[in-house]
This record gives structure tokens, sequence and C-alpha cells, in this order.
């Protein structure tokens, strides 16, 4: 018998899965969820309490330093005890509303961090309307630095402990063995899924299928930072024996065109070894934007118009590229001049290389670097995967591992061709084979940092990862924006 999955709101136009059990947690387990909310919860206590502490000590001492009649030690505590809680109480309200303690990871972890972003924020601001209108006295200076240090540190704090909490919420004893049926960007996004979320109580232990990338791959990996965790691509035709032999309890089939007699074989052959199936997607597949959702038991899969930003959102993002990268371009103006020394003493040639590139709606522009490459290289050549590749001169190998050679792409953020945070520009002649569902990408402004840069994939081709930049357009807003550059600095600062 056939077992229909939960499904949530679509990050690609093919449908991807939030899978969870039909007769929910065991009591053991959730006696375990109970324990890892505590734990999570009291890790963000000292989180906001650290983040408090440190933004009232920063102004006891710029009161010292400006005042003959600082303030007395007990109104310093008072006053950091009483922000620190009003901060933490808000945060666990609205973090309770946005479902963070309750929740299957995302892609890279982003919008985990975009609502950690969100709930700080509206934390800091009720706290300053709880502020004003109660008889506490708090400095805006000291509440903005606490809500910058609060959300600095809860961020680092969940990026360590977050995988410690998901397996202190996982189930006790052995977790059922799923094979997952295909190989494609709905079978790796429901493996990462199902790999980082202990609770559920599944382990994926392979793929069955032809591998479905130009590199012939032999496995999987989950979507991270790093590739660590991988299951094996079975090219085989799934067995009995296959089934018996890896102990599998679950079947999920993630092939979106997959005909109808497959799946009755599939099934016909789970059901003879009291294996479970579940469909992973949509019975119908367009290459645009949808969502699905379970209405009654009913499946019902939208297709958008168009993707969620709106012209708010668009002028708002076009001033916080124009603001932030004059203000990194100025800070960062010795660096500049050391890539352009470094770059002319170590090579001949220019010290700027230009390329063209595909921005929104498919507009060509010169998209700039620092010259890392030496000028007898191909200028259109599939880019180095190791700094060790001969193309690259010894300051290109500098550069890139500290991405300083992408420095000069803030005077295109700045004259509008590129924005901060968006889908990587390709070249010409890659975009020329595009399908529809690649030219989604166009769609939007293309970015100098994004989901697909910060993961390990980056080292491979963008068109063969796309999962990443449909994700960016179906989800992008404000704190998802806020939230990649976050990434990018705390967590991913690294080169080729």
């Amino acid at each position: 018998m056939l077992t229909r999955p939960s499904l949530h709101p679509l990050s690609t136009a093919r449908p991807s899965v939030s899978w969870t059990p039909s007769e929910g947690f065991p009591p053991a387990t959730r006696l375990k969820s109970v324990y890892a909310l505590a734990i999570a919860v009291g890790a963000d206590f000292l989180s906001v309490m650290a983040g408090t502490a440190a933004a009232s000590l920063c102004w006891e001492i710029a009161v010292r330093h400006n005042s003959r009649n600082p303030v007395s030690l007990i109104s310093f505590l008072s006053l950091m005890a009483e922000v620190g809680l009003q901060y933490f109480l808000f945060f666990v309200v609205f973090a309770k509303a946005y479902r963070l303690y309750a929740r299957v990871p995302s892609l890279l972890r982003i919008r985990d961090t975009a609502d950690v972003i969100r709930i700080s924020v509206f934390s800091a601001l009720a706290v300053a309307v709880s502020t004003f209108y109660g008889k506490l006295v708090v400095p805006r200076a000291m509440l903005t630095a606490a809500w910058l240090l609060v959300t600095i540190i809860l961020l680092c704090q969940k990026h360590l402990t977050q995988d410690q909490i998901a397996s202190l919420r996982g189930s006790q004893g052995a977790r059922r063995r799923a094979i997952i049926y295909g190989t494609g960007a709905d079978a790796r996004r429901l493996y990462s899924c199902l790999s980082k979320s202990k609770e559920l109580g599944v382990l994926p232990v392979a793929f069955v299928g032809a591998a479905a990338s130009s590199h012939n791959k032999r496995a999987i990996y989950q979507h991270d930072y790093w590739h660590r965790n991988s299951a094996p691509i079975i090219g085989e035709v799934l067995t009995g024996d296959m089934l018996a032999s890896l102990h599998i309890s679950d079947i999920f089939i993630t092939q979106p065109f997959l005909s109808a007699e497959a799946i009755a074989e599939v099934s016909v052959l789970a059901a003879k070894h009291s294996v479970s199936i579940s469909l992973v997607g949509a019975p119908h597949v367009q290459e645009r934007p949808a969502s699905v959702h379970i209405l009654d038991n009913l499946l019902i899969t939208s297709f958008h118009a168009s993707n969620s930003a709106t012209t708010i959102y668009d002028f708002g993002k076009r001033l916080f590229d124009l603001v932030i990268a004059s203000i990194l371009l100025v800070i960062s103006a010795p660096m500049w001049i050391f890539a352009a020394i470094a770059v002319k003493m170590t090579s001949d040639g220019p010290i700027f290389f230009r390329q063209a590139r595909v921005g929104k709606d498919g507009r060509t522009f010169q998209m700039l670097k620092f010259r890392s490459m030496y000028v007898s290289s191909a200028q259109y050549e599939r880019s180095p995967e190791d700094v060790r590749d001969p193309r690259i001169t010894p300051a290109g190998q500098f550069m890139r591992k500290t991405s300083l050679d992408e420095l000069p792409q803030l005077w295109n953020v700045i004259c509008g061709d590129m924005s901060l945070v968006g889908p990587r520009p390709e070249m010409p002649y890659i975009v020329e084979g595009y399908a529809a569902l690649e030219s989604m990408r166009l769609s939007v402004p293309q970015g100098l940092t994004g989901i697909w840069q910060l993961s390990a994939d980056r080292r491979y081709a963008i068109h063969e990862s796309i999962e990443y930049d449909l994700y960016y357009v179906e989800n992008r807003g404000f704190f998802i924006d806020l939230a990649i550059l976050a990434h990018t600095v705390l967590f991913a600062m690294k080169g080729i």
C-alpha cells in the first residue's frame, strides 16, 4: 500500500518533501525531544544573557569614561538582567511562533539562520517598545549593541550545537533503514533531510538508479559545506534480495517521471517484503515555481505566476547593496592596493580580469576580478578546482584561498550589474544551453555570494547543482539575504 508523505512548500520546480512518520514518536522519543528542547532553550538563554552582558559592559565602560558619576554596580547588574530576561522571553515567544525549535533542517540551514535573525530583530524591537512604555531607561546605543552581539552569539551557538541537539532528539534504538529510488536533485534533497533529522527515525542507506550526473558518481553526498556524509548509488534493478540484504524498511520514490507501471512493480515488491513505500513529489510536474500542500488528504500542486519578491523588497535590496558595497569598497581600499601590487609583481599582464557574464533577465555585463591566472590561459575554459592548478599565478593562489580576487565585483554591485546575494552569474555560452528550469536563475539579480557558493558543490559546475539557486529564487527575501551573508562571513569564508 502506498503511503503519502506530508509535503511543504517547494524549493524547486520539482517537489521535495518533509516526511514524518504517520504513527508519531514512541514515548521514549517524545521524552528525548522534551529534553532536547530544554537544552536548546537553555543554550539560547545563555546566548542572550551573554550578548546582553557584553553590551551592558561596553556601555558601562563608555559611561565611566565619559562621566564623573558612573552608575553603580547594582544598577548595572539590574539593567543587564532586566534587558536580558525581556529579550529572552520575547525571543522564545517569537521562536515558538516560527517553529524554530521543531523543524526539519533547511538547505544548508539558511532559512534557520534567517529566522534567528528575524526573531532577534523582533525581540529587540519588542524590548525597545517595552522599555519605552515602562519605567526602565535603556540607552538605545546599548540596546542596538545588545541586538548585534546577541544575534552573532546565537548564530555561532546554533551552528555549533545544532547537530548535537538533533542527535538528542533522535529515536532510541535502531533507525529504520531506507532506500531512495532515484538519484536526481529531489533524491539528494530527501537524503540530506532524512540524514540530518534523526528524530524521524529513518536512515537512508543507498540510492537505486543511474547516476544523474556527467561525472558518473558512485555516491551522493549531503547538501553541506563539506562533502562528508554520503550514500552509495546502486546501479541495479531493485530486487527482493537487495531489500533483504540491506535490511530495508522503507522505500522513497523520487523520480518525477516514473510510469504508473514502474511504481506498481515497486509497490508489489515492497508489499511482498513488508516494506513501506512513499512517493516524493507531485503527480504533475512543470518547469515553474510551485508549492504543494495537503487539503483534507487531497494533494494540491499550485504553480505560481511569479516569485515571492515584492517591489519594496527589490528597492530595499538595491539600497542595501549600494550602501554596504560602498562601505566595503572604502574599507577594502588597502587590500586593493596590496592585490594590485601582488598581481603585477608575480606575472605579466593587466591587474584586472574582465569576463562577459549573464545577469538578471539575460543581460550581459563585464564581471571584474583581480587577475589570478596567467594571461596565456583561455578566457572561457573551466574554472580551476584546486589552487595547485598550473594556470594560477603565485599571487592568485593566495587571492583565491582568501576570495580576495572577488573584491572588484563590489564595483559590479555598485553599478547594478550584480547584487551582494544571488545566483552566481554564468558565462554566455553556458546560458545559451539553458532549458526553462535553468533559466529561472536569471529571474533575479545575480550575486557575489549565494547558497551554491557556500556549499561543497561549488567545486563543480553551477548547472550541475541547480537546486541551490532554485531554492533561493523561491525563498528569497531580506532575512534570507542576511542569513546568506552571515553564513558567508561566519562559517564559509573559503576559497577553492
